[in-house]
């Protein structure tokens, strides 16, 4: 009984990552930054500008991936989760690490890794806006 409702507390808990994770790639796709960066908690917003944070969003849509057709759960460690972005058109994937707060902002997001058979050069890690 115990590990059934362990289960499905990390189960509804992930689903709710997975909600604010689509609607942030709602504002991506869409380019509406303001929106994305109110889906931030005040320790990220403390550390990344909105600036800041719009010319990491331009440079990944523009020169990297385009719109995000799809996102796919990997992992959850007890504090870090793990997703894959899939490109809309182009054959790009990014590795994403994201932690939420207890209102389910990001407190931390990172594209890890972007990559695949599209033409982007591989990226690894070198969009982290924040320490851990």
């Amino acid at each position: 009984m115990f590990f059934y409702l362990m289960s499905s507390s990390v189960f509804a808990q992930n689903e709710k990552v997975s909600k604010v994770l689509n609607q942030w790639v709602v504002c991506f796709n869409k380019q509406d930054y303001q929106k994305a960066y109110d889906l931030y908690a005040p320790f990220y917003k403390d550390k990344v500008s909105l600036d800041i944070l719009t010319k990491n969003m331009k440079m990944v849509y523009g020169m990297m991936m385009g719109e995000i057709k799809g996102i796919k759960f990997i992992s959850f460690n007890g504090q870090y989760y793990k997703f894959i972005l899939y490109a809309k058109s182009n054959q790009i994937e990014a590795d994403v690490t994201l932690v939420v707060d207890s209102e389910y902002k990001f407190r931390y997001f990172n594209f890890d890794g972007i990559g695949g058979r599209g033409n982007p050069p591989p990226v690894g890690g070198n969009l982290r806006t924040t320490g851990r």
